[in-house]
């Protein structure tokens, strides 16, 4: 008995060991935060002036070590550094701070594959590299297209020989599947990255959440599930936790493609330091602009004593124009909708009783009153399904449909132009708005 006691004592002793080395590495960065900040002559209330998307508090965790920022946290703050205090060192300091980031988040506990918080911004930061990456060999694969195809132009004005004219289309039809297949994988990255990126908004915004950080976990813990359940938008989790498996295979993908582009480009290929600063995406924090302007995750601080902000806040929709032809398909789940011929999102179907718009999602097509005014709300609670399709004779100009992917994608469709016969092309002219993941997505069963 006396022995099951020591030990667990003992085990105890090593918990907290463990805790408190945890502590010390958050504290040890929150003093670099500390310093940046006061190297560019701002306190945290007047930084989140300056850039909203971070409430003042946040900032004050992070500082203080009880929590880490996101990368776009220090990409802005040394952003303010070099703008307030130019001077040589910057990119040292840059590559200094964000190696120290990435070695905190593994030293915390950090796994590329976990849901937990720390583990969330381990993911978003590689992510991002890897999304740089990714860029960078689509950049290298169309440049290698380009020289394939002047190399043709070149050889039929000269020689005008058959077999090297056929080997050199052969290679830029190589190239261009390739270019295509990393711009797929692109989009695919973006959107999980977006997913993340609200997810870990959650985390930070929901009281009581079960979400427990890394740091605090013992030595010998067994790692918790699957991080916190949360009632409004429970498939964020498991829509994030595919993420790693992306950016493990597209830096795999992405670097075999890279070297065989410049093989055949005839270049040389130039390694890359393996930690830098990620370059900016679309769904990276807002550059500073006035608190008016703020969208809805860069909410104001809530007044002291006040009750905790909500949880679920409705995503930040994004305008398209569309002009789809009769037979095309425009695909709403990727992060710039386009039109293709797979049939795979909302189509032109001459096949609908009459010639009209469909989805093959398993959500239906809801077709609104004259009198009715779409919005994100309007569409998640009607249920006026069209399971068939809606007919071009029922809509004009200004009629709205709503749509619904199965990755919980939500469209606000307006018809801009109706379809007209007697032009060389027959197409609908379409205005789509888009709530990405605002809602349930159809999870198959596996």
């Amino acid at each position: 008995m006396q022995h099951g006691q020591d030990g667990g004592g003992g085990d105890l002793l090593a918990r907290q060991r463990e805790r408190e080395r945890k502590d010390g590495l958050r504290a040890q960065f929150g003093q670099r935060l500390r310093e940046l900040l006061a190297l560019a002559g701002l306190s945290s209330r007047a930084f989140a002036q300056h850039y909203p998307a971070y409430r003042d508090p946040t900032i004050r965790k992070y500082t203080s070590g009880k929590n880490l920022p996101p990368w776009e946290f220090l990409r802005d703050l040394l952003a303010e550094v070099d703008c307030r205090a130019p001077g040589p060192g910057g990119e040292q300091r840059a590559a200094e701070l964000f190696t120290a980031y990435r070695s905190v988040l593994v030293l915390l506990g950090a796994d590329i594959r976990g849901s937990d918080q720390n583990s969330l911004l381990l993911r978003l930061y590689d992510g991002e590299q890897v999304l740089a990456e990714l860029t960078r060999d689509i950049e290298l694969l169309r440049e290698g297209a380009d020289q394939v195809h002047e190399r043709i132009e070149e050889e039929r004005r000269t020689s005008d020989d058959s077999d090297t004219i056929s080997d050199l289309e052969r290679q830029g039809t190589e190239l261009a599947g390739r270019r295509e297949a990393l711009v797929s994988k692109r989009a695919d990255l973006v959107g999980d990255l977006e997913r993340c990126r609200m997810l870990l908004q959650l985390t930070e915004q929901t009281p009581g959440s079960a979400l427990v950080p890394v740091a605090e976990r013992g030595e010998g813990d067994t790692p918790r599930g699957p991080g916190p359940r949360f009632t409004s938008r429970p498939w964020l989790v498991a829509g994030c936790a595919a993420i790693g498996l992306l950016v493990v295979a597209a830096a795999a993908f992405g670097g075999a493609v890279y070297q065989d582009s410049q093989n055949t480009a005839g270049q040389q290929p130039q390694p890359t330091p393996t930690l830098t600063p990620p370059t900016p995406t679309p769904t990276a924090t807002p550059a500073p602009s006035s608190a008016a302007s703020s969208s809805p995750s860069t909410a104001s601080p809530a007044p002291s004593g006040s009750s905790s902000e909500p949880a679920d806040e409705a995503p930040e929709p994004t305008q398209h124009k569309i002009n789809l032809a009769a037979g095309y398909t425009v695909d709403l789940s990727s992060v710039e909708p386009r039109v293709t011929k797979d049939f795979e999102g909302l189509y032109y179907s001459p096949a609908v009783i009459g010639p009209g718009l469909a989805t093959n999602s398993s959500k239906p097509l809801i077709l609104l009153g004259e009198r009715e005014k779409g919005s994100l709300a309007k569409c998640l609670a009607d249920t006026r399904f069209s399971p068939e399709g809606i007919e071009f004779d029922l809509l004009s100009e200004g009629s709205q449909i709503c749509a619904i992917t199965d990755e919980g994608h939500v469209a606000l469709v307006t018809i801009r132009t109706m379809p007209n016969g007697a032009a060389a092309s027959e197409y609908v002219g379409l205005d789509i708005t888009i709530w990405r993941y605002a809602a349930a997505p159809d999870l198959e069963e596996g």
